[in-house]
């Protein structure tokens, strides 16, 4: 038998209410809300969900049909006097007519009933009904008898009735549960097989409450000072106790953890306010506070860090930074040690950047001296240097930037004839005023070191670098050997902090006598695709020190070498491509130049169109006598054929 999917739901009541004492008095009421009136209803227990169960059929338990159903008929089913065996979960269902038509199974309406002297005890441990996430849990039956035939039950607000045990670890009538979440939140029992129940304990989870730590006046303090680490707890409850904690850091052969421990005169601030007066050096570290309350007590999380940094006169060692600034860029190398006047190396340097680790961790250290090859902002924070024993160094707040970077730009333009003026223009993308600035000339790498390097390029500084200290570079008058690419740095403070390299601005500087001429054959600056190019540096002497050099925006400036074949001062290229395209030039070892040659490399272009249809015509008209002899024959063939025909 079963029921139609469109027949109503029964809707199931609980008067007057679901919690009870033994001895009280309940109704349960089920209705049908439709127009029919002819309803009759039986009525079940919930029992343990079972997967196999759910499955198979479509509810999400197993009814158990109860054994005096017939007296709720009517739709109202009464207990009076309730017993502790009448605790569990109800359901209802109507039928009506003949054959029966069924309703589905009603909401279940759980009933929970409280006596005096249950066969059995439900143990919880720790002994209170409010938890938090992430605490342990032990539930346990207990009778006289020490039965072992008890089993945990659980009912949550997902209207699931469990056996503890399907979900959790159990030894014998023992359950633990590792780690509570909110959703366990529910009505706990212990019931028998046949049907005997203890008191049932409602359990509720709470998200853990978060302790929050703040400091005042300032975490950066001067020995003597006054400062008060306050703890507050983001719920109503008004009954917390505070633990006040120092973060530290073990470390062994091959593993490191951070740990919190426990102030020795932490109950002194129990209040929520715990003050050090006066602070001294020993006081530098990291902190963080707890919340507890209740027996046993229940705890809050940590609080979020907060450190304290203490200024002394006279610190036990001193922390040295070289180079000794305290602002750095990315890429900078640095060197940290701890030094005391008796050259002990038991100091270790440490870092906090929000979570705090023993640096040697994550660089070389030698003795008391880490050295960081490339920093990165990752490193900005605060170092210092602590013994084994708690003493400490002044702190020292280390930030580390982006590097700046310099920006280059040619007036009046890039291209000049010999004698012209121009003014090469860096500055810096920062609002320091202080910079002064170095002039370079961008000289290829050898083809082995191209990529492996952070610029494309060699920097040379210019022998009259300084005169363009100011920000701005003048060639005037410009000559032959100005021709070339150029890039400038920024710098300032002592020790000098730098810029990466600027942009680079190529110059090319024509003249009417070059001691060396580029010859390009085939003799012109527009190529295709797939062409070949012989670029030679001739001069009236033939010498054989000349060296291409060409210019590209995506490459910079390459020698031939790089890109081409070398055969003396000639550099052949077989198949040219359009990243070909740019500026070519003859160099000596000495820095003479020759006229640079704007070279473009097309693809693909419609002027190749005409030679492609001449060649189609050509084709075509040395075919044509074979197709015209071709075509005689088959007329005269028709013919004779023709006429054969007639005569027969």
């Amino acid at each position: 038998m079963g029921f139609r999917s469109e027949t109503p739901k029964p809707v199931l009541s609980v008067s007057p209410q679901n919690w009870l004492t033994e001895g009280d008095s309940v109704t349960l009421s089920c209705e049908v809300t439709d127009s029919y009136t002819d309803w009759t209803f039986s009525w079940y227990t919930v029992d343990r969900q079972n997967q196999f169960y759910s499955y198979f059929f479509d509810e999400e338990f197993k009814p158990k049909h109860l054994s005096d159903s017939s007296r709720g008929s009517g739709g109202s089913y009464t207990l009076s006097p309730v017993a502790l065996k009448h605790t569990g979960v109800y359901v209802c269902r109507g039928e009506r007519e003949e054959p029966a038509i069924y309703t589905g199974y009603s909401n279940e309406q759980p009933l929970w009933i409280t006596g005096e002297s249950p066969p059995v005890s439900l143990i919880i441990s720790p002994n209170r009904t409010q938890h938090f996430t992430d605490d342990s849990l032990t539930l346990s039956c207990e009778d006289q008898s020490n039965s072992t035939g008890w089993t945990v039950r659980q009912y949550t607000d997902s209207k699931e009735v469990f056996d503890f045990f399907l979900w959790y670890l159990f030894t014998e009538s023992t359950m633990e549960v590792n780690s509570l979440s909110s959703d366990q939140t529910g009505v706990y029992w212990c019931e028998s097989e046949s049907g005997e129940n203890s008191n049932p304990v409602n359990l509720t989870v709470h998200e853990r409450p978060q302790a929050v730590l703040s400091v005042s006046p300032q975490n950066w303090l001067t020995e003597g000072d006054s400062v008060t680490l306050s703890c507050a707890v983001t719920d109503s409850s008004t009954d917390w106790t505070f633990s006040w904690h120092t973060v530290v850091h073990y470390r062994g052969f091959d593993y490191q953890s951070v740990e919190v421990k426990l102030l020795s005169d932490s109950s002194r601030g129990s209040g929520g306010s715990y003050t050090l007066s006066p602070a001294a050096l020993h006081h530098t570290g990291v902190y963080k506070c707890r919340g507890e309350r209740g027996e046993p007590a229940s705890h809050t999380e940590y609080s979020k860090p907060q450190p304290l940094w203490i200024y002394g006169e006279s610190p036990p060692v001193s922390l040295i930074i070289s180079p000794n600034r305290t602002q750095h860029f990315i890429e900078d190398s640095l060197s940290l040690s701890c030094e005391d006047q008796s050259k002990s190396t038991v100091w270790t340097v440490r870092q906090y950047t929000g979570s705090e680790t023993d640096f040697f961790l994550w660089d070389s250290v030698a003795e008391s001296t880490i050295e960081v090859n490339s920093l990165s902002t990752a490193h900005t924070g605060v170092y210092w240097c602590e013994s084994e024993s708690g003493e400490k160094s002044n702190p020292v707040n280390i930030t580390v930037h982006e590097r700046p970077q310099a920006v280059l730009s040619v007036s009046p333009q890039n291209w000049l004839t010999e004698g012209d003026s121009l003014t090469l223009s860096c500055e810096v993308t920062d609002s320091s005023t202080d910079w002064t600035f170095s002039w370079h000339t961008a000289v290829p790498y050898v083809q082995f070191h191209f990529n492996f390097l952070a610029e494309d390029f060699k920097p040379k500084l210019l022998s009259d670098s300084s005169r363009g200290s100011g920000g701005s570079y003048t060639l005037s008058p410009s000559a032959l050997h100005h021709t070339g690419v150029y890039v400038c740095r920024g710098e300032r403070g002592e020790p000098a902090i730098y810029t990466g390299y600027s942009n680079e601005q190529p110059l090319w500087i024509s003249g009417e006598s070059p001691p060396v001429s580029l010859i390009i054959s085939p003799s012109r600056t527009q190529h295709f695709t797939h062409d070949s190019l012989s670029l030679s540096c001739e001069d009236q002497s033939n010498s054989t020190g000349w060296t291409v050099r060409r210019y590209t925006d995506s490459e910079g400036v390459l020698d031939c070498s790089q890109w081409g074949s070398v055969t003396g001062s000639t550099c052949n290229i077989s198949f040219l491509s359009t990243s070909y395209t740019g500026v070519y030039w003859c160099e000596s070892e000495s820095g003479e130049n020759s006229n640079p040659v704007n070279i473009t490399v097309h693809g693909s272009s419609c002027v190749e169109a005409p030679f492609s249809v001449l060649m189609i015509i050509s084709s075509v008209v040395t075919a044509s006598p074979y197709l015209l002899t071709t075509i005689i024959l088959l007329v005269k063939c028709y013919r004779a054929r023709a006429e054969t025909d007639e005569e027969n």
